[in-house]
């Protein structure tokens, strides 16, 4: 992650780590200290730069019901995204570790958008 977003963002972001039955969970979102206000009462991360990245077994993915989710949790922290005084959406790197029977990647050419079997 460094490599690729630069040293300041990744010492902005908290790691993450989960584990249940079904499935793991492992990564780095921004931590919510690391906003700062500028003069026309908007937010922007402090390290100036912002990412949402998924992937499945270390294959990126585009699961926009759980980017919604996500959205959606972050919104509970911080109030509302993409709206004046109110911080932009949530900036993560973040991996799930699944068994393979569990999900189906041949949705589209690119393998990039995945269907969950169990939501």
């Amino acid at each position: 992650i460094s490599s690729v977003f630069g040293p300041r963002l990744v010492q902005s972001m908290v790691e993450i780590k989960d584990q249940n039955e079904i499935c793991s969970l492992s990564g780095y979102v921004l931590a919510g200290d690391s906003f700062t206000k500028t003069g026309n009462n908007t937010w922007k991360p402090s390290t100036g730069s912002q990412c949402q990245f998924l992937f499945i077994n270390k294959r990126p993915v585009d699961i926009p019901k759980l980017s919604k989710a996500i959205a959606e949790v972050y919104k509970s922290f911080f109030g509302k995204t993409g709206q004046q005084n109110q911080p932009p959406p949530p900036a993560y790197v973040i991996n799930f570790d699944l068994p393979t029977d569990s999900y189906d990647i041949n949705i589209t050419p690119d393998k990039r958008t995945v269907m969950v079997h169990q939501e």
